[in-house]
């Protein structure tokens, strides 16, 4: 499967409208996004399925990275075919690898307080 570009800093209207998720768990989704500072999903119900971030307002620079560094994941999942689970299995890689890599771009002197994503 061809993965399609995603999409970076997309409006919760045009996430709601890609979404293939109930409103229940578009819901939890914004929920979640109070604390990590952003809201991600994969559109796969298309022949090249799509991945898509949201930004909340004032997000910081850390938790852009984060989205990023996330978008990135979910997108290479898609790629190895894993669409039912690809959400899932995309979260608990980041939820594993994001402290490392965090630690690895600060020892490289980058500060991820201070990105440019937009």
């Amino acid at each position: 499967r061809q993965l399609k570009q995603g999409d970076y800093g997309v409006s919760f209207n045009e996430l709601q409208r890609r979404s293939t998720k109930s409103a229940t768990e578009l819901e939890a989704i914004a929920i979640e996004s109070l604390s990590t500072g952003y809201m991600i999903g994969a559109n796969t119900s298309n022949r090249r399925p799509s991945v898509y971030v949201a930004l909340i307002q004032d997000a910081t620079a850390e938790a852009k990275a984060k989205a990023y560094f996330h978008a990135v994941l979910l997108a290479r999942q898609l790629k190895q075919g894993g669409v039912d689970d690809c959400e899932i299995v995309a979260k608990t890689k980041m939820d594993a690898l994001w402290p490392v890599f965090a630690k690895q771009c600060k020892t490289a002197g980058w500060d991820l307080d201070k990105t440019e994503l937009r």
